[in-house]
């Protein structure tokens, strides 16, 4: 059975033929119920080709079958069928009370697609339907940040604040803060958050990072090896480390910042590579600039104390 569609979505008019297979007589409810039960204990299992399988034993039960377009849009997110997820969302949006939830699964999806149009205007669609919502809200503040619209993200971040000043929500707003370039502004927040949680990541490295932009190198490399004691895999703070030490003429501890920086993946190493090019050849290490090969080299004593 084929139902012609129409429907608003994404802020466009989209006009377009579904199919839509209906076989209700196919199983009973009972048997229905049963595999959708068994479907929920596959996923909770991450058997997500067992539960397609079973799935495409049966077909919805209607077009206002919102268990199963949750349960295949849900299944093929995580097999990485990302435009087929987007399909079943479609269906579950026309028919579901929750369709801020639904917006909210779709820009997620979009996402994952890199389709930003398509997943910035979902979000706003979520957040009008659910305005108090934080995850939403701290959604969109993330993806304004990471399109550098700093004005946008602060907007957001002191809604998020007004809502409720827990810890993520402060830190939302200093990263903003900071982003605007209100690096003393952005230094209060984190230090707040530093006095209260002294083991917090972002605080640690973003105040190291404000130390670095003021030239207070002792102070920003005091703050960077705090952070690297807690997590020694960050390739940003490696390479923060390494423009300090190069700038200090201290080629050799550079050299050894850089190659961790990159393989932790921080891209900008490379960029900065050449400045301690002599001294990677010295060690017989050769550097493929800006491409996706990365060296692997570990200090013997696994230290990172400079």
């Amino acid at each position: 059975m084929k139902y012609i569609l129409t429907f608003l979505i994404f802020g466009t008019l989209i006009s377009c033929d579904e199919d839509i297979v209906v076989d209700p007589f196919a199983v009973s409810d009972h048997t229905r119920d049963s595999i959708y039960l068994k479907v929920n204990e596959l996923t909770s299992n991450l058997k997500y080709d067992d539960a397609e399988k079973l799935l495409g034993t049966i077909r919805a039960r209607d077009i206002y079958d919102q268990d199963y377009f949750y349960l295949m849009s849900n299944v093929k997110t995580h097999l990485n069928k990302q435009s087929e997820a987007i399909h079943y969302l479609r269906l579950a949006l026309r028919v579901s009370k929750q369709k801020a939830a639904i917006h909210y699964l779709l820009a997620e999806r979009y996402g994952a697609m890199n389709m930003k149009d398509s997943a910035i205007v979902c979000l706003n669609r979520a957040i009008a339907e659910d305005t108090l919502n934080q995850g939403y809200l701290r959604a969109r503040t993330k993806y304004y940040i990471d399109n550098q619209l700093p004005i946008l993200a602060l907007d957001d971040a002191n809604r998020l604040l007004r809502i409720d000043s827990s810890v993520n929500n402060v830190l939302y707003r200093a990263r903003c803060t900071f982003d605007i370039g209100d690096t003393s502004g952005a230094f209060g927040l984190y230090q707040l958050v530093y006095n209260r949680h002294p083991d917090n990541l972002d605080a640690i490295k973003y105040i190291g990072f404000i130390y670095s932009y003021q030239k207070k190198n002792a102070k920003a490399k005091e703050y960077f090896n705090k952070y690297l004691n807690l997590d020694p895999t960050n390739g940003d703070v490696f390479f923060q480390m390494a423009i300090i030490l190069s700038n200090e003429n201290k080629i050799d501890k550079a050299c050894d910042c850089l190659l961790k920086a990159m393989e932790y993946g921080d891209e900008d190493a490379y960029k900065h590579a050449y400045k301690c090019e002599e001294q990677f050849k010295k060690r017989g290490i050769e550097i493929k600039f800006r491409t996706d090969s990365i060296p692997k080299q570990t200090k013997s004593d696994g230290s990172h104390q400079i």
